[in-house]
């Protein structure tokens, strides 16, 4: 069975990456703050709540709009 592992440089062997399924992106400033501060608070106070709708909302929130761009 053959399965790839990364690959080698001059510089050493590179792993190769993982990625994730569903990426999650947050921006760093006071959207990263919400969530970190408060993402249990805002997951309970909402019925059926997940990670995803709580940045979802938290996106909504700051800017207005959870289009790609944000």
């Amino acid at each position: 069975v053959q399965t790839y592992l990364g690959k080698i440089t001059p510089d050493g062997f590179i792993p190769k990456s993982v990625v994730s399924k569903h990426p999650v992106y947050v921006e760093f400033g006071l959207s990263h703050f919400i969530i970190s501060s408060f993402k249990r608070d805002l997951i309970r106070s909402s019925f059926r709540a997940t990670d995803d709708t709580v940045y979802l909302g938290v996106v909504q929130y700051i800017f207005g709009s959870c289009q790609d761009i944000f």
